[in-house]
């Protein structure tokens, strides 16, 4: 029988000044994440996904510089992604999904050089998507649909040659698909259905040997469907 606690995270948990992880996903937690988690520097993962948590992410988060996972999803969490996101250099699990975040995605972002999955749909992010994305060249998988999210996609993103998967539909991304697509070699999957999407499809189309999903329905795309498919 699984045994799940409810109430909300005890500040005393900021005197655990040796934890290494915290999992407390899947519970019925409310409230907001204490200020005190900050303390935590030795912390290498915080799992605190599924439950009812309430309130912004703080700027203390910025402290936990050993973090390699930090996986908030399926909360009520609102407000923004705070600036000091980008102190965590260790980073390789970003999971912010199914929450109420607003805001734009900080420039900062490009700090987390070891970021590999960064999941931030179902929100209310705005704004466009950062050119410092080109520091994240570990990054494999990018999903942010279902935002609010603007601009173009920058063409920086062709720096990110491990991407596998790269999904942003259900936004209001404008401007072509830029050339630069085509140095993502290993993408498996690439949605960009239900955006503004203009121009044609670049025949660097046909790079994309490991393609299996192509979805870019809802746009205004025009032109030829490129020989090079």
């Amino acid at each position: 029988m699984k045994i799940q606690i409810s109430g909300s995270i005890p500040s005393s948990f900021g005197k655990l000044l040796n934890l290494n992880s915290l999992a407390i996903s899947e519970n019925f937690l409310v409230g907001s994440i204490p200020l005190v988690l900050g303390n935590l520097t030795k912390l290498n993962s915080l799992y605190l996904w599924r439950n009812g948590l309430t309130g912004s992410i703080s700027k203390e988060i910025g402290n936990l510089m050993n973090l390699r996972d930090l996986e908030i999803s399926d909360n009520q969490i609102t407000g923004p992604i705070p600036y000091s996101i980008g102190k965590l250099t260790k980073l390789e699990t970003f999971y912010l999904d199914n929450n109420t975040i607003n805001g734009s995605i900080p420039r900062e972002i490009g700090n987390l050089v070891s970021l590999r999955d960064f999941e931030i749909y179902d929100n209310q992010i705005t704004g466009p998507i950062p050119h410092s994305i080109r520091n994240l060249t570990k990054l494999e998988t990018f999903y942010m649909f279902d935002n609010s999210i603007n601009g173009y996609i920058p063409c920086e993103i062709g720096n990110l040659v491990n991407f596998r998967d790269l999904e942003i539909f259900d936004n209001q991304i404008t401007g072509p698909i830029p050339h630069s697509i085509g140095n993502l070699t290993k993408l498996e999957t690439f949605y960009l259905y239900n955006n503004s999407i203009n121009g044609s499809i670049p025949c660097e189309i046909g790079n994309l040997v490991n393609l299996r999903d192509f979805e870019i329905p809802d746009n205004q795309i025009i032109g030829p469907i490129p020989h090079s498919i």
